[in-house]
């Protein structure tokens, strides 16, 4: 990584190159090691160069110009105040990062004409980055976004290598699902007051099936940590929709279309299972503390489907407790699982034991 190496050896005389160096060695820390419990001596690594890349990351000083190193250290800081669990204090430092980019005008065709490829292609790496954590952030934690998608992906640059391009542009293409509808019916699903049409779900759910991101072809020649963020990752976006559905009872068991069936969630625990059953665990726990919400969001709401809606046969029953337990005694392994979530789940597969299922 260029970018590192560069840092790495102006930072003696440059606070912001060491800012960014110790987010650097912060952010790595977080998406390689276990944050199990608040005690951990992973956890206090993490929480020290976390403290040194804040204290060492001054105000923009008058004189000076918004650099995209800046906003990079400042997604470095975003990504782990998530994994220490500080969301509000992450929320921060993302919309610190949103409002840098605008000031970068990346938006903006004419003025990024003028820059050479590699630093364009650079700045449309950057935008695209922020853009997805911003979008993950919404759905999270129920906040609005500011970021636009841009007109264009991230142009091909030579410094990057092709694999890596290709699965950075379909993971932007299935968080550029996340548009303002979306998210404005997904915060719908917290208000009592607000419905969402039947028509919209299944016409989402049409768009993401029809989505190339992520499916068997696209990830052909992808390495296996791509393959494992990109088809988690639209799992999760179909389930969003499923339960935005769920939300207002628009589902019923035999509903034609899959995406108003309250079944779609078993047909998807059979599919996360053949995914995972072919990946290894760094392969997803390399992507920190996001892919793990994602799977646990599926594995909860999959556990919640297989209590309340009765299979047709013992072989059927069966099947689905077999799925369940699979993943979640694969989600329980991670180094980095949630303890309270890890509860949450304990506790449905005990009254799956309880009433015989």
């Amino acid at each position: 990584m260029a970018e590192a190496q560069s840092a790495i050896e102006t930072m003696a005389g440059d606070d912001e190159a060491k800012a960014f160096v110790y987010g650097l060695v912060a952010v790595t820390l977080n998406l390689t090691h276990s944050l199990r419990s608040h005690t951990t001596p992973q956890r206090s690594d993490i929480e020290t160069w976390l403290s040194r890349s804040l204290n060492t990351l001054r105000p923009v000083l008058r004189q000076e110009e918004i650099s995209v190193r800046r906003v990079a250290t400042l997604q470095f800081i975003h990504v782990c105040l998530m994994g220490l669990g500080r969301h509000d204090l992450a929320f921060y430092y993302l919309r610190q990062s949103t409002t840098m980019v605008d000031i970068l005008r990346i938006h903006d065709t004419e003025s990024m004409a003028k820059l050479p490829l590699t630093e364009r292609a650079r700045r449309q790496r950057l935008y695209w980055t922020v853009f997805v954590h911003e979008r993950f952030y919404a759905i999270t934690c129920q906040r609005p976004t500011v970021l636009p998608p841009l007109t264009v992906m991230p142009e091909p640059d030579a410094t990057v290598p092709n694999a890596i391009a290709t699965g950075f542009v379909q993971i932007v293409r299935l968080f550029m699902h996340i548009d303002q509808e979306m998210l404005s019916r997904w915060f719908a699903t917290f208000d009592d007051d607000q419905i969402i049409e039947p028509a919209w779900i299944i016409e989402k759910h049409q768009k993401l099936d029809d989505e190339a991101a992520g499916s068997d072809t696209e990830i052909v020649g992808l390495s296996s940590m791509q393959q494992a963020d990109l088809v988690i990752t639209k799992h999760w976006l179909r389930m969003l929709v499923w339960q935005m559905a769920m939300s207002k009872c628009l589902l019923s068991s035999g509903h034609p279309e899959q995406s108003m069936s309250l079944l779609f969630p078993v047909g998807l625990s059979a599919q996360l299972r053949a995914l995972i059953a072919n990946m290894t665990k760094d392969s997803i726990e390399v992507h920190g503390s996001g892919i793990q919400q994602k799977l646990f969001e599926l594995t909860d709401t999959i556990a919640s489907v297989v209590l309340t809606v009765p299979a047709t046969s013992s072989e059927e029953k069966c099947q689905r407790v077999d799925d369940f337990k699979f993943l979640f005694e694969f989600w329980k392994s991670l180094q980095r699982s949630n303890p309270i979530q890890g509860e949450l789940l304990e506790s449905k597969y005990r009254r799956l034991i309880e009433i015989g299922l």
